[in-house]
């Protein structure tokens, strides 16, 4: 009962700063994304109870894991994004079959990137912290997608 208030008021104050950092993405998306990657160090350092030389190690990796994943997500975005404008400008099937089959080899990378970052925290973790890492994770991208789809709409 305790961890679902602790996430009920966890995803309150997600909510309450992504709201807060949207209302600022017309001015800058930088900030935002800022603000975001803030509330995220800060509620992993909670959540998993670290220590200052704890957290430095930590993040230390998760830091470089990150931009791997970040660099995998903007290559898929990006071949995507070539995609479509193949599909819009009605080029030749095999083009968009070549372009399909290079979008499937970057949602590929970005998830084995994403599956390295996983494992890669795994020698700094207790069992239990490691289970609340990879909870948090998840739980943490699924809440941020909910709060910007509903805030589009």
């Amino acid at each position: 009962m305790q961890k679902y208030r602790f996430f009920k008021g966890f995803f309150l104050c997600l909510m309450v700063a992504v709201l807060t950092a949207t209302s600022t993405l017309a001015q800058d998306g930088e900030k935002m994304r800022e603000k975001i990657e803030q509330l995220k160090r800060t509620k992993l350092v909670e959540i998993l109870e670290l220590n200052e030389n704890a957290a430095e190690k930590f993040f230390a990796r998760y830091n470089q894991y990150e931009s791997k994943v970040n660099q995998a997500f903007k290559d898929a975005k990006d071949a995507v994004q070539e995609l479509n404008a193949r599909v819009d400008h009605k080029a030749p099937a095999s083009e968009i079959s070549q372009q399909s089959e290079i979008v499937l080899q970057k949602q590929n990378a970005l998830h084995a990137a994403v599956e390295e970052k996983l494992k890669g925290m795994k020698p700094l973790l207790t069992e239990e912290q490691y289970a609340k890492f990879i909870v948090f994770e998840n739980k943490f991208t699924q809440t941020l997608r909910e709060i910007l789809q509903k805030r589009k709409k």
